[in-house]
């Protein structure tokens, strides 16, 4: 037998709205359970009856290999669509990431290989005039791994009516 098996792990992220979501789908799947018991699986009054509640755990943003801010969907413009399916390729080729600015060793180190590997430097070059492009309008050199430095900047923009 499994030593946790009859334990329940929820993980969230380390938000407010993470945390009750995780919160509200275990009240659905586990509120008013016939076989809990009064004052051993759960407190009495003023607690919602049967209710069992499960602690959810989460992690500091900072060490949080786990979350990733990806929600681009809403973004319609040409130069936002380009940016968006540019970092989606280099996800295909750079290792996971999760959280950018999580610190994590391995993943500096995973990034340093996956820089030099030449799928990215071809990637590169095939978005070189893009690349120059974005970097024009940012001021600055923008390249392959760095371009999430603009589109976190747009995306806060157009997310905040900024634009």
């Amino acid at each position: 037998m499994y030593p946790y098996e009859l334990s329940i792990y929820i993980r969230a992220t380390d938000f407010n709205r993470t945390i009750i979501s995780a919160m509200s789908n275990f009240i659905g799947m586990y509120y008013n359970r016939p076989q809990s018991e009064l004052d051993k699986d759960y407190p009495g009054d003023p607690w919602p009856k049967k209710f069992i509640s499960v602690p959810v755990h989460t992690v500091n943003r900072f060490t949080d290999h786990v979350s990733t801010m990806s929600d681009f969907g809403h973004i319609q413009d040409n130069l936002h669509s380009r940016l968006v399916l540019l970092l989606t390729a280099i996800s295909l080729v750079v290792p996971a990431m999760g959280d950018p600015n999580t610190y994590c060793p391995r993943q500096l180190a995973l990034m340093d290989l996956a820089i030099k590997s030449p799928e990215v430097r071809k990637l590169e070059e095939k978005n070189k005039a893009f690349l120059e492009k974005v970097s024009k309008i940012c001021g600055m050199k923008i390249g392959l791994m760095s371009l999430v430095m603009p589109v976190d900047s747009w995306y806060i923009e157009v997310s905040d009516d900024l634009s």
